[in-house]
């Protein structure tokens, strides 16, 4: 009888270990995503298929990580550094310089939200870990600076 339970413990154990590893380690297929994305200090946030005023309300502190680092020598990478800190995020621990861009890319997102855990357990993305997701950049098809 002890022999059983402890099988079935270890089932128990398997299945939770499988259910959280297939949680944290979620990335979707390639495709063609657009939307807004904020290049904030210590911050880069993507919103799919949102406008700047939409993705500056409620929700602004649960958006993915953008992954996208142009080099400077680029034409992409010069664009980013002539628009950086273009205009200005306001919040109650400070003001900060902020760019903000139209972006339409061939990527993917990479999930490792776990019941909004995934920054407490390092398992997240960006700075510190704070994003539950993240946007994985392969090519950019069109990028322009929103007005702020």
């Amino acid at each position: 009888m002890a022999h059983r339970k402890l099988s079935l413990i270890f089932c128990g154990v398997i299945l939770v270990a499988c259910a959280w590893v297939s949680t944290i380690c979620f990335v979707q297929r390639t495709r063609t995503v657009e939307g807004t994305w904020v290049d904030l200090f210590e911050g880069s946030s993507f919103f799919e298929n949102k406008t700047i005023t939409e993705a500056c309300g409620p929700s602004f502190y649960n958006a993915a990580y953008f992954a996208y680092y142009p080099p400077r020598n680029t034409k992409a990478g010069a664009l980013l550094s002539a628009n950086q800190g273009a205009g200005k995020f306001i919040s109650d621990v400070g003001i900060w310089p902020v760019s903000a861009y139209s972006v339409t890319f061939v990527g993917r997102r990479k999930v490792s939200e776990l019941l909004g855990l995934a920054p407490f357990l390092g398992i997240g993305y960006g700075h510190l870990s704070a994003s539950g997701s993240e946007f994985e950049v392969d090519r950019v098809l069109s990028i322009k600076p929103i007005a702020n």
